[in-house]
């Protein structure tokens, strides 16, 4: 059974969230198993995190104002804690971007720098002067 976390000390302060007012709510596949919900900020700021079980969280998006439907992206600046369990998790699909090739063609050649190696190279070839013993 799937349990909906909510501030109640944040419901009672502000009309916008209170039990029963009309309003759009989406629910995102993004869970407390996935990331800390509270480490979540919306880009936008009239939507706010309303809970979250641990498979999903719910959106308050007031009178949807944004027109978002099924299948439209929400947008979250999520904190350090949250962006570390986001990037951890297996389930989550991930995005760099600017892609990677890109941002290197952005380099000049004064940008770049050579980094010595960190073991010298003879200390990479000490394992040839060793036997592979195996026991029985």
């Amino acid at each position: 059974m799937n349990r909906v976390l909510i501030d109640l000390d944040r419901l009672q302060e502000n009309n916008d969230y209170s039990p029963g007012q009309r309003g759009y709510r989406a629910i995102i596949t993004v869970g407390q198993l996935d990331t800390n919900i509270a480490g979540l900020t919306p880009v936008y700021p009239r939507l706010k995190i309303a809970g979250a079980s641990s498979d999903v969280s719910v959106i308050n998006l007031g009178d949807n104002d944004r027109h978002l439907k099924v299948g439209d992206e929400i947008r979250f600046k999520p904190d350090y804690g949250a962006l570390v369990r986001l990037m951890i998790g297996k389930y989550i699909k991930k995005e760099v971007t600017p892609k990677i090739e890109s941002f290197s063609d952005q380099l000049e050649p004064s940008d770049e720098v050579e980094v010595p190696p960190v073991i010298p190279e003879e200390m990479n070839n000490r394992h040839q002067n060793y036997e592979v013993l195996t026991y029985q």
